[in-house]
């Protein structure tokens, strides 16, 4: 290890021990980094080895990026602090954890984003310069749909240390997906890449910017990028996948989402996209094998049981996708009975309903997600229920005002979007499409 600038070394011992022997060394690098900088080591050195152990062990449940192993790693994390309450660390994973239940739609009781709150204030009250802490109420604030808030503490996680990559992955991720401006967002993007160039992660979110903004070329590089730094996950090439769709290379977008379908199977991002693919190219048999085959491992996925209803409707197979939709729309009802704060949840039950020809129920919950949470995607919702409702009127009003929001609503989305399909070719929408 050698200083930055001077290149002096600071540390160049080597160290041949076993797992258990993981903490010690940590606090022996912890305390020599200190003493040469000749500063006071703060933090979480001194918590105790068993606490450490399980720390451990729960970052390895972190990694593997499923919701079984997102529970593991919460109960992991909760035995961690029971051996140690003063393990500030355990609290911020915790709390991060806790949050990617909503973040990820793993559970969307409302009991995770009170946690969270509650082990974010206790760490602030021990050390109110945590950074991370702050990242962590800006999350949780998006989520509760007050983004003004969640973009202020995101600007203050940055503000106290502003070498942290996060915060700004999270402030892009909002002005591209939430507040309507890909451009501030790649900046963002940017400053993060500049701290983590290898992370694919980053990569990937400057391919999206770049794709929204039309650099399409751009887009591609930074999703190569993304393959090349991390050839074993699946989200750089449904990202690939989506641009190539986009541009209207049907056989490159087929080929990138086989390659994330190989990757992870599981993903329903993955089957989502190739199932949309395969609609527009008349696959739609194989559209429904593949939603069919993620939903045995995805059953509660209001997104996936919606469009393999429209897969079975296209076939011909009304019964089936009637049976689909109520089964979907049963099972998002009881969601919103657990969970009546969610505004995803009465986006795609607006969406089911209408589906089932239910006007008033698709109408009122589509509002109501726009009311929960205005944002495009919500206000494209209402565009959507009344494109499937055939009220042409109402589409093109809801659809100007979320592209005056988000100008990714554009030909090529009309052209590809499967809830527009009896729409593609009218005038009027595709003039509003290129407002």
């Amino acid at each position: 290890m050698n200083e930055p600038l001077t290149k002096e070394s600071i540390l160049s011992d080597n160290f041949r021990e076993t797992r258990e022997d993981l903490f010690a060394i940590r606090r022996e690098i912890t305390q020599k980094v200190a003493n040469h900088f000749d500063v006071e080591v703060r933090g979480d050195v001194n918590v105790s080895p068993e606490a450490y152990s399980l720390y451990i062990r729960a970052l390895e449940y972190d990694r593997l990026e499923t919701k079984e192993d997102n529970q593991l790693a919460i109960a992991t994390l909760s035995q961690a602090i029971e051996k140690d309450a003063n393990f500030l660390d355990a609290y911020v994973k915790l709390a991060s954890n806790q949050l990617l239940n909503h973040e990820r739609g793993y559970d969307l009781d409302e009991k995770w984003l009170n946690e969270v709150e509650q082990n974010i204030n206790k760490v602030l009250a021990k050390d109110e310069s945590r950074a991370d802490c702050f990242w962590l109420l800006g999350r949780l604030y998006i989520q509760r749909g007050d983004h003004k808030k969640g973009v202020e503490n995101l600007e203050k996680a940055i503000e106290l240390n502003s070498n942290q990559m996060r915060p700004y992955v999270t402030l892009g991720e909002e002005y591209a997906t939430n507040l309507g401006d890909p451009a501030k967002a790649l900046t963002y993007f940017q400053q993060a890449y500049d701290l983590e160039p290898t992370n694919f992660n980053i990569s990937v979110n400057i391919g999206i910017a770049n794709a929204m903004i039309k650099n399409y070329d751009e887009a591609e590089k930074a999703f190569r990028k993304a393959t090349n730094q991390n050839r074993t996950h699946e989200l750089p090439w449904i990202n690939l996948g989506y641009l190539y769709e986009l541009l209207g290379k049907g056989d490159s977008a087929e080929i990138a989402f086989m390659n994330a379908a190989e990757r992870n199977p599981k993903n329903p991002e993955t089957a989502k996209h190739l199932a949309f693919m395969l609609i527009n190219r008349g696959r739609v048999a194989q559209a429904e094998s593949a939603l069919t085959s993620t939903l045995k491992f995805e059953s509660s996925n209001d997104e996936l049981s919606y469009i393999l209803g429209i897969a079975q409707e296209k076939r011909g197979k009304i019964k089936e996708a009637k049976e689909t939709w109520k089964g979907g729309q049963l099972l998002v009802e009881a969601k919103i009975k657990d969970n009546p704060n969610v505004p995803e949840l009465y986006f795609y039950l607006g969406l089911i309903s209408a589906r089932l020809g239910e006007k008033e129920k698709a109408v009122t919950n589509a509002m109501t997600a726009v009311r929960m949470d205005s944002t495009d995607d919500n206000v494209m919702g209402v565009s959507r229920v009344y494109a499937i409702l055939k009220n042409k009127k109402e589409m093109l009003n809801w659809f100007s005002r979320a592209r005056a929001m988000n100008t990714e609503y554009d030909e090529t989305f009309v052209a590809t979007d499967i809830d527009f399909l009896d729409y593609r070719n009218d005038k009027d929408l595709i003039v509003a499409a290129k407002k």
